[in-house]
């Protein structure tokens, strides 16, 4: 019988995608990833499979996240100076939140 997870795996693509913006898909490392994640070796191998898997996952996280941002921008922004000036604090903030700073 297959085990439950503890974790979410949401939550687990959101903090990969912040070790994998902080050093590169080249300079993270497994054992980066375990510290970083939360979660066992075993349970990182067992959902994602490997770190290139992982990686393809988080990105496409990211995407899905900031596709649905810009869209929700463009549709209920005014003019297309509200648009730019809110794609551009949006990009700010996930830049910041990235980064540590936000």
């Amino acid at each position: 019988m297959a085990r439950t997870k503890d974790f979410d795996e949401n939550e687990v693509l959101n903090k990969a995608i912040g070790i994998f913006w902080h050093k590169g898909y080249n300079g993270t490392s497994m054992q980066d990833l375990v510290d970083g994640l939360g979660i066992s070796r075993s349970s990182l191998y067992d959902t994602y499979g490997d770190k290139h898997t992982l990686f393809i996952k988080a990105l496409e996280s990211y995407q899905g996240i900031n596709s649905d941002k810009i869209c929700n921008i463009m549709n209920s922004s005014a003019s297309a100076k509200e648009v730019i000036k809110n794609l551009y604090l949006t990009t700010l903030g996930t830049l910041q939140a990235l980064s540590g700073m936000g």
